[in-house]
């Protein structure tokens, strides 16, 4: 097991693990990592060949001019996401093998689910250029909390609690983290365009969650539109990261007389 001096991000002292600061990459460090993520979602966009229209918080393909669906969108965003597995399967198996420190794999880790986090923001806000302070925000709270179950995952690594393919299972698990971004800056653009009702629409999948310690997906689904903002966004939700909902968001109907 590697020496405790020359980890970079882990504890010097496991039993002092409530007490000790976490250190983590910040949301944004340098210009290359910047630079990178820009480059990530101007990608992801020009793959599609998409303009973003902000009164309708919706897609348009620039050879048509029609409105894209919001779950091509998120299939787009699929493709980031495949990336970053494969990243992280990579650099899972060097530290499996005993290539890398469990130091170096934790940083490393850090830096894709940033990545990806910040990518998913951008893309639901439309974009770097509708990127505010706020929308950096929304995503470096989430990172945080992810940073802190990959300490705890990091601890237990050291420990010498899982094997192989424990690890790699469960690090494999931490792209699914990224769909609370994404849904959660979707909601903060129609909250800041004017909408005020939200619904719930189903995944892709025949096992939707019902309500048992958290609300389920079906339950919320069956309730409608909803205010804007009243309902748990996916992540938050019976399911947790295995969600794959999404919301739909409208601007309340003037009353008929």
């Amino acid at each position: 097991m590697t020496p405790c001096a020359e980890r970079t991000v882990l504890s010097h002292a496991p039993h002092r693990r409530h007490n000790r600061p976490i250190r983590v990459n910040p949301l944004i460090d340098t210009t290359e990592q910047e630079k990178k993520k820009r480059d990530k979602s101007a990608l992801l966009l020009f793959l599609l060949e998409f303009e973003y229209d902000r009164a309708s918080l919706r897609y348009k393909r620039l050879s048509t001019g029609r409105y894209v669906s919001p779950r091509a969108v998120k299939r787009a965003i699929n493709r980031v996401i495949v990336n970053t597995q494969i990243e992280i399967r990579a650099v899972t198996e060097q530290l499996t093998k005993g290539q890398i420190t469990i130091g170096e794999w934790q940083y490393r880790m850090s830096a894709e689910l940033k990545n990806l986090h910040v990518s998913g923001a951008m893309a639901a806000r439309g974009g770097p250029a509708n990127m505010a302070g706020a929308d950096y925000l929304r995503a470096a709270r989430e990172l945080k909390s992810q940073y802190r179950y990959l300490q705890r995952f990091a601890d237990a690594i050291e420990a010498g609690q899982l094997d192989a393919k424990a690890i790699q299972n469960r690090a494999a698990s931490y792209v699914r983290s990224q769909h609370k971004t994404y849904e959660g800056s979707r909601r903060d653009g129609a909250i800041a365009t004017g909408f005020d009702e939200e619904r719930n629409l189903l995944g892709p999948t025949e096992r939707h969650c019902t309500t048992k310690l958290r609300i389920g997906c079906k339950e919320l689904t069956a309730k409608g539109w909803q205010p804007l903002g009243a309902m748990p966004i996916p992540g938050d939700r019976q399911c947790l990261m295995g969600c794959a909902c999404m919301l739909k968001f409208r601007r309340r109907p003037l009353p008929t007389f």
